[in-house]
Parts: C-alpha cells; sequence; structure tokens
C-alpha cells in the first residue's frame, strides 16, 4: 500500500517515523513525499485535474456528509477562498489514482482483498 504527501521542509521527518512505524507494525507501506511549485502553480494544478473531472460528471458527493459538503464548498469558492485543503487532496488522490491506473499498479480483487485483510488486522 502507499501513500502519498505534500512534503514541507519540517514533515520530511515525518516521512521517515511513519515508514519506521509502519515497519514496526508489520505493515507493507510506502509513504513518498511530493513537493509543488509556488502557489500558481498550485492553482493551476489543481484546476487541470479537477475541472475535467467535474465537467465530465466522474466525481460524486455522498449527500449529508459534513467533509463532503465543506469539500464543495471549497471547491465552489475555489480559488478565491480562503481554505484550498480540500480541493488540493482532492487532486493528490485523483492524480495517484490515475497514476496507478496507467502504471497497472491499481488494486484487481486480489489487492482489494489484501488490503482488507490489512485492515481488519490493524483494528484487531
Amino acid at each position: 500500500m502507499g501513500w502519498e504527501a505534500i512534503l514541507l521542509p519540517f514533515q520530511k521527518v515525518l516521512q521517515g517515523e511513519f515508514n519506521r512505524e509502519a515497519c514496526r507494525r508489520g505493515m507493507l507501506v510506502s509513504i513518498s513525499g511530493v513537493t509543488h511549485g509556488p502557489k500558481n502553480g498550485k492553482q493551476q494544478r489543481i484546476k487541470a485535474t479537477i475541472t475535467p473531472a467535474l465537467a465530465q460528471r466522474r466525481l460524486h458527493f455522498r449527500r449529508g456528509s459534513p467533509g463532503c459538503a465543506l469539500l464543495v464548498e471549497q471547491l465552489k469558492g475555489f480559488p478565491a477562498c480562503k481554505f484550498d485543503d480540500g480541493p488540493d487532496a482532492l487532486e493528490m488522490a485523483l492524480t495517484l489514482a490515475a497514476r496507478a491506473v496507467n502504471s497497472g499498479r491499481a488494486f484487481g480483487s486480489e489487492g482489494l482483498q489484501r488490503v482488507n485483510d490489512l485492515v481488519e488486522r490493524i483494528r484487531a
């Protein structure tokens, strides 16, 4: 299982800590860091990824979910909205999903079962 996070300089310390803790718990997790350019580059990246997905109605938001309501509010106000964490996280998720599918690493039913088994072991 892999995770990606935007790494600001001080967050690089956490990358190693997360990887060490996952290893200590016997989890196969790889956390890699992503760095992005200046603020206007971030806005362009978010627009380039999310706008086509919204226009093609490929994104669906759960009614009644406070988290989805907040994300939709931030998307409606983007880029003028004070907070853009939701659109930024959505862009990263869409980019990671596309990268996994395009590289052939996307979960098949067998991979999904392994993930579910791992989650159950963690909960136990």
